[in-house]
């Protein structure tokens, strides 16, 4: 296995760019060959680049690379930097997986509800237009997202704090 090494290149306007190996050869002291990484460093081609960049868990949180001014250079080498951001509530919830038809009304009993629980919420909204639309989507949608709003108004009515939800909402995603 080969690792690509790269470069940060300076052009000559001062911009900075990262780069592959650029495929110079040499053929002074033996067989052609490429230069090694060392050797570009050597000529002034660039910094070699380290990258390592931190663990962090994807399901909580965001990497993002820092600009390149802000990355430690030295003599030879810079080493990207990252910067690590917890995810709000929101964007979590976004992010949790649809569920079908099935896999929501298979979690009713779970909580403590049914089909006809669901129904009878949908029946009782006041908004003639609100209620037809609320039940064409709870007996016709293929797919429920966490955020969608049949299910925040429905949870909302149903008492369900949005963590205890995004629980369940994970559980029934395993059914």
């Amino acid at each position: 296995m080969s690792i690509m090494q790269t470069f940060l290149h300076t052009d000559s306007h001062g911009s900075f760019s990262e780069v592959g190996h650029p495929g110079w050869m040499s053929g002074d002291d033996g067989p052609e060959r490429l230069l090694t990484a060392d050797e570009l460093v050597d000529i002034g081609f660039g910094l070699l680049v380290v990258d390592a960049p931190p663990v962090y868990n994807p399901a909580t949180q965001r990497l993002s690379l820092n600009p390149v001014s802000d990355w430690p250079k030295d003599a030879r080498s810079t080493t990207k930097t990252y910067t690590v951001t917890d995810l709000t509530a929101e964007e979590i919830r976004a992010a949790l997986p649809p569920l079908s038809p099935r896999q929501l009304c298979m979690m009713l009993p779970v909580v403590g509800l049914s089909e006809a629980d669901i129904e009878g919420l949908i029946d009782a909204i006041p908004d003639a237009t609100d209620r037809a639309r609320s039940s064409v989507e709870w007996r016709k949608a293929t797919s429920f997202s966490r955020n969608h709003p049949l299910v925040v108004s429905l949870s909302a009515e149903l008492n369900f704090e949005p963590a205890e939800l995004d629980t369940i909402w994970l559980y029934a995603s395993g059914i």
